[in-house]
């Protein structure tokens, strides 16, 4: 019975000391959202829950607050964990106001609320808290809106990103507010999506770089960076001609001699934990190529954690994919390309260009790299047409 007790008492002194990360998430619900607009922010704010669920270390200290704001500013739910958060349908007025210095100062008041000092029970300091918002407009009660965004300012917030959402918004506002400001032209499923799925990468890559304490540290120094110069290649298994890409870039790697082992989940998952396999791929090579033509979930999660851990990432896209770049990750290096198919042959066109600017920015980037052995080994993992086999067999 006691050892029973004092392991109920660990569990929740766990939980006690579990830093978080707080996020508010702003929706403008005024009459110029009403109809179609809004129904685009609801299918937006299920995705990114959905992919923020995806990620087990976003589940540990992601705490979420969505506030709404139209004549009136709403908490639709305070900071809550993500495993039970409940997203209500949001709906809007057909006309009237924006009140959105009504809404910073309901986050005023969260972060005062759950994001100030050392409680007595033990809790450490919660990360810096994130703001998103999002309006096709700008605020209506300017002279409170004035007074918020310098309480903002007052309060340490880790990233403040806002949305220009169609041709009306008020970007000087914005600017006032925040550090990024993106910018969407129209306000359709495609751009809103957009943005969402960026909230999520930009999530991700923080809980993938913060919390881990010198105590939680000891768990991955047994993942050294490997000895000879290595990638990890994150691509969309569901898009037959990356298993040829991957190819290629082995082969470009051979080629130019510079003795990269291309490391792809695909090849080898040594562990059943698969995340685990992939966290220790990911933690030990020194750069990153990312295929992000499709915006695949897991692929942006992967870059996402790539950046947390501040490792290059060249990013390579097809010409004319449907797909935008999440704004987090547009300041990254990326290469255009396209694919080219006559009978059983298949090339990647201007790809080799570009890799090379993209190679020399690796090399800027990390000093260290050029002292690095090359990798000498001939095979890599199975085959691509093993690979290809497989697939057509499922």
């Amino acid at each position: 019975m006691q050892k029973q007790c004092d392991t109920l008492l660990y569990s929740a002194k766990a939980i006690i000391i579990m830093r978080r990360l707080p996020i508010f998430i702003l929706i403008d619900t005024s009459g110029s959202m009403f109809g179609e607009p809004i129904k685009h922010v609801n299918a937006g704010l299920a995705t990114m829950l959905q992919a923020l669920r995806q990620d087990p270390r976003a589940l540990e200290i992601v705490h979420l607050s969505l506030i709404t704001f139209d004549r009136e500013a709403r908490e639709l739910f305070p900071l809550t964990p993500l495993e039970d958060i409940q997203i209500p349908t949001i709906t809007c007025p057909p006309s009237g106001p924006a009140f959105m210095g009504a809404a910073l100062k309901l986050v005023v008041s969260g972060v005062d609320r759950m994001c100030g000092p050392p409680n007595t029970h033990g809790r450490k300091k919660d990360w810096d808290p994130l703001l998103f918002l999002m309006t096709d407009g700008g605020p209506s009660d300017v002279a409170l809106f004035d007074k918020m965004v310098g309480e903002i300012k007052r309060r340490q917030f880790g990233k403040i990103i806002a949305c220009a959402a169609g041709p009306k918004a008020n970007k000087a506002s914005l600017q006032r507010l925040g550090d990024t400001v993106v910018n969407l032209e129209t306000i359709d499923t495609y751009t809103l999506q957009g943005f969402f799925r960026g909230i999520s990468v930009s999530v991700g890559m923080i809980s993938s770089s913060v919390g881990i304490d010198q105590s939680e540290r000891h768990q991955h120094s047994d993942i050294p960076i490997t000895d000879h110069r290595s990638c990890f290649f994150a691509f969309d298994y569901n898009t037959e001609d990356n298993f040829r890409l991957l190819k290629w870039l082995r082969e470009y790697f051979r080629r130019k001699d510079l003795g990269v082992e291309v490391i792809a989940p695909v090849d080898a998952m040594p562990d059943l934990n698969i995340y685990r396999s992939l966290d220790r791929q990911l933690r030990q090579v020194h750069f990153g190529i990312a295929e992000i033509s499709n915006n695949n979930h897991n692929v942006l999660h992967e870059i996402g954690i790539l950046r947390g851990l501040r490792k290059p990432i060249i990013l390579l896209q097809r010409e004319n994919s449907e797909g935008s770049v999440p704004f987090d990750i547009r300041g990254d290096f990326r290469a255009e390309y396209a694919v080219h198919k006559r009978r059983m042959d298949i090339r990647f066109t201007w790809l080799e260009e570009d890799l090379d600017k993209a190679m020399n920015t690796v090399r800027r980037m990390l000093p260290e790299f050029e002292n690095v052995p090359k990798w000498e080994h001939s095979t890599y993992g199975r085959s691509i047409n093993q690979l290809l086999s497989e697939r057509t067999v499922a």
